[in-house]
């Protein structure tokens, strides 16, 4: 994942058009992300963002990278042999008021991110993000990320430049 201008730098250096800088745009201001999962990016270490497929409620057998949070811990400690999350009893963790008044009850293992609204534990709910959260340290405008990742790309280039002509 990209969440910088030297990331982006090193990914049109070696062939790319273009990044997704979705985990740095989750933690914007415009995004409808709770605040408990913006402050869990902003919150996480590289180290802190693991690989797993146990947010399967909806999305059965597609690995995914999240913040470790208590869910994924508890399944982590758990002893083999696991019962997949999608053959347990439904644990009902979260809920969601939804456009039409109605209201949508989020169980543990579930796909979907919390979003702004939700309510109950929604900091064990799926939490995706990549390593470059450990580079995210503020919740900004999106315009302010893009201007800084450009500016710091800029910067990236023009120090590249500088070493080839030396």
């Amino acid at each position: 994942g990209v969440a910088d201008g030297r990331g982006l730098v090193a990914a049109l250096a070696l062939g790319a058009d273009g990044v997704l800088l979705g985990t740095r745009l989750v933690a914007s201001l415009e995004s409808s992300a709770h605040a408990a999962y913006k402050q869990a990016i902003v919150s996480a270490a590289a180290e802190d963002c693991v690989s797993t497929d146990i947010f399967e409620i909806g999305w059965p057998g597609l690995p995914e990278r999240v913040v470790r949070n208590a869910t994924v811990d508890a399944w982590e400690t758990e002893p083999e042999p696991r019962l997949r999350p999608s053959d347990r009893p439904v644990e009902l963790i979260a809920s969601r008021r939804l456009a039409d008044g109605s209201i949508l009850e989020i169980p543990r293992w579930f796909v979907d991110t919390p979003h702004e609204g939700d309510e109950g534990a929604v900091e064990e709910m799926a939490l995706y993000a990549g390593p470059s959260a450990g580079l995210v340290e503020e919740v900004l405008p999106a315009a302010e990320i893009v201007r800084r990742i450009a500016a710091e790309a800029e910067a990236a280039w023009e120090r590249l430049g500088a070493l080839r002509r030396e």
